[in-house]
């Protein structure tokens, strides 16, 4: 089973979690927070899949940003 990273989107900010070790962090959500993200997950061994939640679209950058570096992701 590969890692999984869940993701609790705000207006403001993005809390993560990455897989079992129970990684957290806290990034900006704004297009350059969300490339660091997305560049630190992508970076991650056995990325397997990626869950976030739909908030009012505040989850859009993510999602798209997520999609364009070609990681699994569920909304």
């Amino acid at each position: 089973m590969g890692v999984c990273v869940g993701v609790d989107v705000a207006k403001a900010h993005l809390d993560w979690v990455l897989g079992s070790r129970g990684e957290t962090e806290r990034c900006p959500n704004t297009p350059a927070g969300v490339r660091r993200l997305v560049r630190r997950l992508c970076g991650s061994e056995g990325l397997d899949r990626v869950v976030l939640e739909s908030t009012a679209q505040y989850e859009r950058v993510l999602l798209e940003t997520i999609e364009d570096q070609g990681a699994p992701s569920f909304v």
